[in-house]
């Protein structure tokens, strides 16, 4: 976890830091995930709503990634994720995290949160 967070830290362009974040998941436990940027996000100011419009650049789903558009592909917000993207045939859950610095707002990602082991 250490050498996974020493390396997202310090990768500086939005495709490297997608691709340590897509290698990166298998090894955390995470079945799947969808990390969305805001589309013209201003400096929010309590109680503005989440911009209308974002754009999904990664998508990791049964321990590959998914092939998007050079740009990502564009949504609306409150969907959290394009429409046809969620898993198929199976049970889901997933946590919902903003990415944001002070007053900027850049998206949200979410996790899928994978069984329970028991008996360890």
């Amino acid at each position: 976890m250490r050498e996974i967070g020493v390396a997202l830290v310090t990768t500086y362009d939005l495709a490297g830091l997608m691709d340590m974040l897509a290698q990166s998941l298998p090894r955390l436990g995470i079945p799947s995930c969808y990390l969305s940027l805001y589309e013209d996000a201003p400096a929010y100011q309590y109680p503005q709503p989440a911009p209308e419009w974002s754009r999904l650049v990664l998508a990791f789903d049964a321990k590959e990634r998914v092939e998007l558009e050079p740009d990502g592909r564009r949504f609306r917000s409150h969907e959290l994720v394009p429409e046809g993207m969620w898993p198929q045939e199976r049970q889901f859950s997933f946590v919902v995290e903003p990415l944001f610095f002070q007053q900027n707002q850049f998206g949200f990602v979410l996790f899928e949160v994978g069984p329970k082991r028991i008996g360890l």
